[in-house]
């Protein structure tokens, strides 16, 4: 064999499998930040404190490993009887490990997630194999729904040690038969119940194509280049890979394989399990309520389900986290959470009760300093008075969406958020929307661009005297002038009689969101609609007024108003780049379009609420956001003479919040101050004498009943 034939066919060994010496290769190690070190200093002293807890509320770690950007910012031993060198039984942590092999199988062509179970156990199967049994498929194994209505796998178990942290079989039991002639009792596909038998039959299937268990061709073909030494994996009588237990890792080969994930099969360059294997595997394929459950009968004040990672969702043998990402989870506490959003990785090893009270300690004191968002805003307890309001409230809200729903009066909260004195007091996240995701603000986007605005003319960019057709001599149409200023347009007053916006707008109410129309041009529209008024003397609500403020804001600093506002209000207030439509010429929307989440939407409150200054710095001028809030004209709805508001709106003067008055893009309350308002009810109420705010993201008909909700419940607790 010459020299080049031994090089090539020596790479080609070190590029199928790694070369011994890589086996037990470290990650990479880098020193945290400032920040950083103290959240995980904070951390620390929690879980040393939790142990003076109860047990549901103790965190008995044994290690946790940290990754941030691929490399190791925190380890911690804090069992010296279960150091960072011992592998651990990982328990049902290892069924992320059996899809894993799953996946290998399917881009190996050998399987198909829709092929019949049966079809792999013809000499196991039971005598009657029932109609259920027939249509069970493999995404029903992975995804823990084949129809078995309890967990038949703790019949097959001897013994199951939080001691010696290790589960023992019965002696020569068929694990196959056990799960095959378990009652299939629901549809497969349609009812959730956790089954480490499932993924043991995953197991078992990958090693009939695939000729070799699990655990060897993961070694071969994943554990070999991530530098994890063969691990120990418990078989049965028959040597197939238990797949829902037994696998034992090193803390650091479980951060080795959260990183592996996080990179969607990647490994230093090579495509180890095809990335869209990875993205079927971590993404949420079913609600995994238990015992058929839903969310609502499970969220309870005691734990809202924005704070339950046992019913965010489930993929393939793969957990949701309610922040985001998703996660490996064993018994006891074994922890591989992956942070996509961070681009991070947690590992841990413990021996606790409750395995939340593990995820709640990453969530409040590691999750902000591996974000690159701010740190939460501070939380503290509501008063008693306020606590027996707001939980009122809530009920009045659950009472309104009792089946069969009346939507004309159903208060379909999404969020609601109480700030007292700078501190969120309570809050409240509907089942039906992760309060995660930005919400649609519809028109507190105009609450917005009338900040941009003032933003421009302290700068000596632009003036409240302006004349609008200045700055749009082409769209101006002959016969038809407009005369208005910009201090029209932000009152809403502009001359027109009727809002031209829907001509130019579509909604998705299903999506709770809206969209500029293709082709759309969103100035001469506004333009072509006929000036009745004098400007300045005729209320009459125009979102299309607001988009021409935003164009005149990029006209006169070069930018749109999201990029305008940037660094000037978002970046300062802790809110990342949101989403804002614009038209096809990068104008911002300005009156609608903008999607914030919950707490973004509380930080604009507080800047409201302080006339313009955050932690110290005066963003805004103060004046302006005093001028934004005072009322600057009736605000009679167009077309609705004053005297008649009552009998066609349903309200008279006193209760209606849509009557006492407009200020600049805000509507004045009825108790006191202001708020930005959005269709379909999303608000941001600023009370001064109150020294608070109250922000709701929803999807309902009757705004005014939501409001007064808040007047009910909320206010006179403040």
């Amino acid at each position: 064999m010459t020299k080049l034939s031994i090089f090539l066919a020596t790479a080609a060994l070190c590029a199928a499998v790694a070369c011994s010496p890589e086996r037990g290769k470290p990650l990479p190690r880098t020193k945290p930040g400032p920040d950083m070190a103290q959240a995980f200093q904070t951390w620390q002293d929690s879980v040393d404190a939790s142990r003076s807890k109860p047990e549901m509320l103790q965190v008995i770690m044994h290690n946790i490993m940290v990754l941030k950007d691929g490399k190791v910012v925190f380890e911690k031993n804090m069992d010296p009887e279960w150091p960072a060198d011992r592998p651990q039984h990982i328990f049902s942590a290892s069924k992320t490990f059996t899809a894993l092999a799953a996946g290998i199988a399917v881009d190996d062509g050998l399987i198909t997630v829709d092929d019949r179970v049966i079809d792999f156990f013809q000499d196991k199967l039971p005598e009657e194999v029932s109609d259920n049994l027939k249509e069970l498929r493999i995404k029903d194994l992975l995804t823990m729904q084949c129809g078995h209505d309890t967990d038949p796998t703790w019949d097959t178990m001897a013994s199951y040690d939080s001691t010696s942290m290790e589960i023992k079989l019965i002696p020569d039991v068929d694990l196959a038969k056990a799960f095959l002639n378990h009652p299939f009792v629901h549809k497969p596909g349609t009812f959730f119940c956790y089954n480490s038998l499932c993924t043991y039959m995953v197991s078992a299937i990958v090693q009939k194509v695939e000729g070799k268990n699990i655990r060897d061709l993961l070694d071969e073909r994943v554990f070999s280049h991530l530098s994890i030494q063969t691990p120990e994996w418990d078989m049965d009588k028959d040597g197939v890979c238990c797949g829902g237990w037994g696998l034992h890792l090193k803390i650091e080969d479980m951060a080795k394989a959260g990183q592996f994930m996080l990179q969607k099969g990647k490994w230093k360059g090579i495509q180890l399990i095809s990335q869209e294997w990875i993205e079927e595997q971590t993404r949420k394929h079913i609600d995994n309520y238990p015992e058929g459950k839903t969310a609502e009968e499970l969220n309870s004040p005691y734990l809202p389900l924005s704070r339950n990672d046992w019913v965010a969702g489930y993929g393939y043998q793969t957990w949701r986290n309610t922040v985001g990402g998703y996660r490996a989870d064993g018994a006891w506490g074994q922890m591989i959470v992956v942070l996509p959003e961070q681009n991070a990785v947690i590992a841990g090893q413990a021996n606790l009760t409750n395995h939340l009270a593990e995820l709640w300690s990453y969530w409040d004191y590691l999750l902000p300093a591996l974000s690159s968002a701010p740190k939460p805003l501070p939380r503290a307890n509501a008063s008693k008075e306020l606590k027996a309001g707001f939980d009122a409230l809530i009920a009045e809200v659950i009472e309104s969406l009792a089946e069969p729903i009346d939507y004309a009066t159903a208060v379909n909260l999404h969020s609601i958020m109480i700030i007292k004195d700078d501190n969120v007091v309570a809050e409240m996240y509907a089942p039906t929307w992760d309060r995660n995701k930005p919400h649609a603000m519809f028109s507190i986007s105009k609450t917005f661009t009338a900040t941009a605005v003032g933003l421009a003319i302290s700068e000596g960019k632009m003036a409240l005297t302006d004349k609008v057709a200045d700055y749009f001599p082409d769209k101006v149409v002959e016969g038809n002038p407009c005369l208005a200023t910009v201090e029209d347009l932000l009152m809403m007053a502009g001359g027109h009689d009727l809002d031209p916006t829907l001509q130019v707008l579509e909604f998705d109410m299903k999506a709770v969101d809206s969209h500029i129309k293709e082709g759309s041009d969103l100035a001469a529209a506004f333009f072509e609609q006929p000036f009745i008024h004098e400007p300045g003397t005729f209320f009459c609500y125009n979102s299309l007024g607001t988009y021409l403020l935003s164009a005149i804001v990029t006209k006169v600093t070069g930018e749109s108003v999201l990029d305008y506002l940037t660094p000037r209000l978002f970046e300062p207030l802790g809110i990342e780049k949101p989403e804002w439509e614009a038209d096809a010429n990068g104008i911002t929307a300005g009156g609608w379009g903008l999607k914030l989440v919950p707490e973004q939407m509380a930080r604009m409150g507080l800047l409201l609420l302080h006339e313009g200054k955050w932690n110290g710095k005066q963003l805004v001028p103060a004046d302006w956001v005093r001028t934004m809030g005072e009322n600057h004209i009736w605000s009679t709805p167009a077309n609705v003479r004053a005297e008649d508001c009552e009998k066609q709106l349903g309200y008279p003067d006193s209760v209606n919040d849509w009557r006492q008055g407009y200020g600049y893009q805000t509507w004045r309350n009825k108790t006191e101050g202001f708020r930005a308002d959005g269709a379909a009810g999303q608000v941001i109420l600023v009370l001064p004498e109150k020294n608070a705010v109250v922000i709701m993201t929803a999807f309902l008909s009757d705004a005014q009943h939501q409001l007064d909700l808040i007047w009910k419940y909320i206010y006179p607790n403040l």
